[in-house]
């Protein structure tokens, strides 16, 4: 069985992934990977936000909602396996008028529906300010 060639361009994250992903699919076969570059990952891979979405906003049943869940599964696993550290900290929404209120709802259902667990609603103002004190000046 022949177990092909493959070339990727492109030495960013979504390269650098996707090169992953086909070898694990054919150990063995040849990669070949292009990069303008002399180190990898150097232009958008290192201005991101470090945020994993994890498809709390994506309409449910979406490629995006499928692909945000799939992926934060994927790369928090390869840093398990690796060694990397990460942090898993949460997210706070919030509605700053009545009116946005039911998307705040929504936004809820949909982060269920799409598999999300440890959902909760924060009561008042003071338990917001409460989770935050454990990451004022870390920043």
């Amino acid at each position: 069985m022949t177990t092909g060639r493959v070339c990727v361009i492109g030495g960013g994250l979504v390269g650098l992934a996707t090169a992953l992903q086909w070898l694990r699919a054919r150990p063995g076969a040849a990669l070949t990977l292009l990069e303008k570059e002399p180190v990898l990952a150097t232009h958008q891979s290192t201005h991101n936000s470090g945020v994993l979405h994890a498809g709390l906003a994506y309409r449910p049943g979406s490629a995006k909602a499928a692909l945000a869940v799939r992926g934060i599964g994927l790369l928090t696993g390869y840093c398990r396996d690796r060694g990397i550290p990460f942090e898993i900290c949460g997210k706070v929404v919030s509605a700053t008028e009545p009116a946005e209120i039911p998307r705040l709802r929504l936004v809820e259902e949909q982060g269920r529906q799409n598999g999300l667990t440890g959902l909760r609603r924060l009561p008042s103002p003071a338990a917001i300010r409460e989770l935050e004190l454990p990451f004022r000046g870390e920043y």
